[in-house]
């Protein structure tokens, strides 16, 4: 009874679309954390973790660019 709402959300066409695509955002994910370094922080304090998260972003939407680029 306690979980019946997420029961039903499963269920729903919504979902199963979602879960479909979900495998391309983890991969991407994945490869943030482990070729990139952004599973531990470098930096101490909220500034120095969002440089080290909007350069971390930075360069792997360049290398996606470029990689589309060189399609």
């Amino acid at each position: 009874d306690l979980h019946q709402e997420q029961i039903e959300f499963e269920n729903t066409e919504e979902f199963k679309e979602l879960a479909k695509n979900r495998y391309m955002i983890e991969a991407k994910n994945s490869e943030i954390k482990n070729r990139h370094g952004y599973a531990t922080s470098q930096n101490d304090g909220l500034f120095g973790m969002t440089v080290q998260a909007a350069t971390t972003l930075f360069v792997t939407n360049l290398k996606r660019i470029m990689t589309l680029m060189n399609e």
